[in-house]
């Protein structure tokens, strides 16, 4: 069993000068303390000391041990776990391309994976990195698994980088929100077909009804082949997003770990009470109109309709000549012989 190596690590704090030593408490991560009570002003008083401590810990351990990495994926949330390659060499400070990093591997003089130890604030300069594979370390979670003896043979570490992203490209690298609308479970409640004709509503009457996203306890699966989303759904991709879900054993709502979910069962307990709750209150209540602020300037841009004939028995456009059976336009309680697709043009130009 591994065990705190003794003496612990001193060091002088750079604000009152005193003498530090390097501590451990039953419920935190590594710590300096000041061995008298001395006042100090300084937040951190052993920042600078941990940051180079940690540093040369893990370039003993990477020439010796093996590393694993926790990646979680900023924008799905998704965790993988990975060894890093092992390199020649470890160097300190190594300079790269309008950079740095703390600590990088080294095969035949040339940068092949970095390291950047972080005490509070991870890494910002970005730009510099993006051709390198690369991680980034709390400087405490490193002390805490290697200032032991015997040095340890394995270690896990969880990469902090803000731009972490799945390493391949991944149509299930989504958000649960996303999931959600994909599976049929959040809607949005519109009237309007196309939103050139909510525009026409507020020109002539200086009302529209209003877009409403809900959560629903009954999935509406569009027919495959359709665009959901600007995604093209297909049976394997719809199969492929309840897999992704299902992994993740979390709440398709409320996001928190819960037990018993699957294909036809996204909510726990909590969430489907309250999905079916709304839902009633959906169907009781009628969906308000909102008043717009900008009728006369719309119907001035409307105004190209006076010109466009009445709507006859053959049904086709006066402007494309093409066959519509879509909403039929409507301008000054007349039917007009326009296709939503001129409609929309002539609006714009």
């Amino acid at each position: 069993m591994s065990e705190r190596s003794y003496p612990r690590p001193r060091s002088e704090c750079s604000g009152c000068h005193g003498e530090m030593v390097l501590c451990w408490g039953d419920f935190k991560m590594p710590y300096w303390r000041h061995i008298l009570k001395d006042r100090c002003d300084i937040e951190n008083p052993g920042e600078s000391e941990t940051h180079k401590l940690a540093k040369e810990l893990l370039v003993n351990f990477l020439s010796k041990g093996d590393l694993r990495v926790v990646k979680r994926c900023r924008k799905c949330g998704t965790t993988t776990k990975e060894k890093v390659r092992r390199c020649e060499k470890y160097n300190s400070e190594v300079k790269i391309k309008n950079g740095i990093f703390d600590i990088a591997g080294m095969v035949d003089d040339n940068v092949v994976v970095g390291f950047e130890v972080c005490y509070r604030h991870i890494t910002d300069n970005l730009e510099a990195r993006k051709n390198y594979a690369w991680y980034e370390f709390r400087a405490y979670e490193i002390l805490d698994a290697l200032d032991v003896t015997p040095f340890p043979k394995s270690i896990t570490l969880y990469d902090r980088r803000s731009d972490r992203l799945c390493d391949f490209e991944n149509d299930m690298c989504i958000n649960f929100r996303l999931i959600a609308r994909r599976l049929g479970y959040y809607r949005v409640k519109s009237y309007y077909p196309k939103p050139i004709y909510r525009l026409l509503d507020e020109a002539q009457y200086g009302y529209y009804f209003r877009n409403k996203k809900r959560w629903v306890i009954r999935s509406f699966q569009s027919p495959f082949e359709n665009v959901v989303d600007g995604w093209q759904l297909t049976k394997k991709r719809y199969f492929d997003t309840w897999g992704e879900f299902v992994m993740r054993d979390r709440c398709l709502r409320c996001k928190l770990q819960r037990k018993g979910l699957g294909m036809g069962r996204p909510y726990c307990r909590k969430c489907y009470l309250k999905t079916r709750n709304e839902e009633n209150t959906y169907v009781k209540k009628e969906w308000k109109l909102k008043k717009s602020k900008r009728r006369e300037d719309l119907h001035d841009a409307f105004l190209f309709l006076n010109e466009v004939p009445k709507l006859g028995n053959c049904g086709v456009c006066s402007v494309c000549k093409c066959e519509f059976d879509t909403k039929i336009v409507k301008w000054n309680d007349e039917e007009k012989e326009i296709c939503s697709d001129c409609l929309e043009f002539k609006f714009l130009e």
